[in-house]
């Protein structure tokens, strides 16, 4: 009788998680949505979802990416905005886009020490490697997404031969805050099939990498000006020592763990490049020689140029003022 009472309990206890986690995976009769980690697993699951592109929304969804995905995964995307929407293979088994918006290299050096303490195994890496990743951006705290500077600092400590912590506590806690109040449960929770997207959207393909159907705004003045006001104030910098040797450890440590490289350089638009003289900038010389030392020392492959000319690429090729269309990513960009 005891057993028969115990099986009954077993079967509820299964039939109200069940009930529970199917009414929030298609449910759109709750008003408000906090739960990143809900959309990570739709995601996952093979559903398109939708996404709010916010700095802090990107890294919490794709920090839930990290902890539900499968342990092991053929090839990631390490990146920027700029890579946001690469698409090589939409099994989320063999390919993952971990991109993020502003992305810097401590951001990055943050998902790649979260992979870690998640042990999670993957056999290459697409790693962007930009002008923000040499000039110290975001290696020193404090830092506007703190809430990530534990992982990042767990694998700094790692390159360095530093003792670290593996009883990090790992948050994969949400940040809907007051300006999202508005924004309605089924947007946010509702799974979508690719003939389903509905325009003036962005949302998350199962693989993580981000599909849009914004329309195109090369000729954002606002943003142009900003982008070259931004290029100038690049003109006397020089690659930060720091950055760059903790770039060559990060390369040695995936020489380490046997995970190939493949390094990827975004062209910037051509009003940008030639109007500024970009190619005459220090940082921009030191980066280029840079990637052609440590490709040929680790002999791993490169894709792309800060110079659009050298790529055939012109401001048709722009979805805004300084990032490309997703099929021009797509196809200069398909990395086996």
């Amino acid at each position: 009788m005891k057993k028969i009472v115990k099986c009954i309990i077993v079967v509820f206890v299964l039939i109200l998680n069940v009930a529970f986690f199917s009414s929030n995976l298609y449910s759109s009769d709750k008003k408000f949505s906090n739960d990143n980690e809900l959309s990570a697993i739709n995601c996952l699951m093979g559903n398109y979802v939708c996404c709010i592109n916010d700095a802090y929304q990107q890294r919490y969804f794709k920090s839930n990416i990290i902890k539900n995905m499968d342990s092991e995964v053929d090839t990631l995307v390490i990146a920027s905005s700029h890579f946001l929407q690469l698409s090589l293979d939409d099994d989320n088994k063999k390919f993952l886009n971990l991109s993020l918006g502003a992305a810097t290299f401590r951001d990055k050096l943050n998902i790649l020490g979260l992979l870690e303490l998640c042990k999670i195994k993957y056999k290459k890496v697409i790693f962007e490697m930009d002008i923000p990743g040499f000039i110290d951006v975001g290696l020193n705290e404090p830092y506007e997404f703190a809430p990530f500077h534990k992982y990042g600092r767990y694998l700094m400590n790692l390159l360095d031969g530093k003792t670290t912590n593996d009883d990090i506590k790992i948050d994969f806690n949400n940040y809907y805050l007051n300006n999202y109040k508005d924004i309605p449960m089924w947007n946010l929770s509702k799974v979508y099939t690719s003939s389903e997207l509905e325009e003036n959207m962005i949302y998350y393909k199962p693989n993580a990498a981000q599909v849009s159907t914004m329309p195109n705004n090369f000729n954002e003045d606002v943003l142009r000006e900003s982008l070259i006001n931004d290029a100038y104030g690049l003109s006397e910098v020089s690659m930060n020592e720091r950055a760059k040797n903790l770039m060559t450890k990060l390369l040695y440590y995936f020489k380490y763990k046997n995970i190939d490289v493949h390094i990827v350089v975004v062209p910037r638009p051509p009003y940008l490049y030639d109007g500024c003289k970009m190619n005459e900038y220090k940082i921009v010389k030191q980066i280029n020689e840079y990637v052609d030392i440590v490709s040929k020392l680790f002999g791993y492959e490169v894709t792309g140029s800060f110079n659009p000319h050298d790529m055939g690429i012109n401001e048709d090729d722009y979805v805004d003022a300084f990032h490309l269309k997703s099929d021009v990513v797509n196809s200069v960009y398909y990395i086996n």
